[in-house]
C-alpha cells in the first residue's frame, strides 16, 4: 500500500510544487504525493524553470486547494515562513 503524502504551503506556487516533484521522482512508487495550498495563487514560472534545470519530471504544474487531499493524507509536510511575492 502506498503512503500518501501531502505537501502543504500557503500559495502552492513554488516550494510545495518543487517538493512534490522531487519526492515523486526520488521517492518513487511507495509514495502517492500531492501538493496543495491554503490560498493557491498559481504556479511560479521560476519554479517550473528550476525543476527543468534539475530534470525533475512534473507532468502538470497546477496550484491546487484540495480539501479531500488534505483529509486523506498519512503524512503532512508543511512549509512555513515568508512567502515571496
Amino acid at each position: 500500500m502506498k503512503q500518501r503524502v501531502l505537501i502543504l504551503c500557503t500559495g502552492n506556487s513554488a516550494r510545495s510544487q518543487m517538493a512534490e516533484g522531487l519526492l515523486r521522482q526520488i521517492g518513487g512508487d511507495p509514495y502517492e504525493v500531492h501538493s496543495a495550498g491554503i490560498r493557491p495563487v498559481g504556479v511560479n514560472p521560476l519554479a517550473v524553470e528550476a525543476m527543468g534545470e534539475i530534470a525533475v519530471k512534473r507532468a502538470a504544474f497546477r496550484s491546487a486547494r484540495d480539501a479531500v487531499q488534505m483529509r486523506m493524507r498519512e503524512f503532512l509536510i508543511e512549509n512555513k515562513g515568508a512567502h515571496k511575492d
